[in-house]
């Protein structure tokens, strides 16, 4: 006859299986974040022995563990999207074209001004990411050292394709006008984009 577990026994088998789990789903994350270039081989190396290291510890210390290696990964994913989008905004040139300033961003803080500047969703929908994955490339544009518009460039065959082009979504009519507009093609044009029509 099959001896019944305790219910301190099955308590254990079922901790087991949960920290496994989510063991399994930080090495996931860590191999994403490393095929996407996002952090290096040596950085998923430290991250699977810290995971390695939580399976020997009690049920609080491994919590507080896998809150580390959770924290560690946002701040390694954090640190190397910042470097990507300063990159990105290198290959860019700013400028100043039909009186307004256009230029790529080069940071999540530049990012988030914008979207709170204008009422945008350019933190909500992830937008530093989507640009440093090369899904597209925004372009700011300024009128006095204030925020007043922000367009997305996508990347198409033929060039790229202008996505949304907003000014402040808080206003009535918020589409970019032809200043904007004007300025928009005036930059790429100095950047050797070639614009969709």
């Amino acid at each position: 006859m099959k001896k019944q577990k305790t219910s301190v026994e099955r308590m254990r088998e079922f901790f087991s299986f949960m920290l496994c789990r989510q063991a399994e789903e930080l090495a996931a994350y860590a191999q994403d974040l490393l095929s996407e270039g996002l952090i290096t081989p040596a950085e998923v190396d430290e991250l699977n022995k810290s995971v390695l290291l939580a399976f020997g510890m009690t049920g609080e210390e491994s919590a507080k563990v896998r809150e580390r290696i959770v924290a560690n990964l946002r701040k390694a994913e954090t640190a190397a999207r910042e470097k990507v989008l300063e990159c990105i905004a290198g290959r860019y040139l700013g400028g100043i074209y039909e009186k307004l300033r256009v230029y790529v961003p080069g940071s999540y803080a530049a990012f988030k001004s914008q979207a709170k500047a204008l009422d945008q969703c350019l933190i909500t929908n992830d937008y530093p990411t989507r640009v440093a994955k090369g899904v597209c490339v925004l372009v700011f544009i300024e009128r006095a050292g204030k925020p007043l518009a922000t367009a997305e460039l996508i990347p198409s065959g033929k060039g790229w394709r202008v996505g949304q082009f907003y000014l402040d979504e808080r206003k009535k009519d918020y589409l970019a006008g032809p200043a904007e507009r004007s300025a928009l093609k005036a930059w790429a044009k100095a950047n050797k984009l070639k614009l969709e029509a």
